[in-house]
């Protein structure tokens, strides 16, 4: 993986989920995986980089685990604005 990867990646993508029209700071946003080598500093580096982007909320599975079923469910689940998951990030090879 060259330098930077994931930052310009993560940066890219909050970009366009601000160009779709959704304000950061409202929502949540849901980090997970499947446990994989590397999860750890790279739930590390999106949290930071949510948090520049003003991000205020984040649902993040216990010690980074969440498989993508629960994250689709939590992603759907419906509620007050501030509750609602506007996206995710799932560290996963599937």
């Amino acid at each position: 993986m060259s330098e930077n990867y994931l930052n310009n990646f993560v940066q890219a993508v909050l970009d366009a989920v601000v160009a779709g029209g959704t304000n950061l700071s409202e929502g949540t946003l849901v980090v997970g995986g499947d446990g994989r080598y590397y999860n750890d500093k790279a739930i590390q580096t999106i949290i930071k980089m949510g948090v520049a982007n003003g991000v205020k909320r984040f649902w993040i599975g216990e010690n980074g685990l969440l498989s993508p079923p629960a994250v689709s469910a939590m992603i759907r689940e419906r509620g007050p604005v501030w509750q609602k998951a506007f996206g995710a990030f799932i560290l996963t090879a599937s």
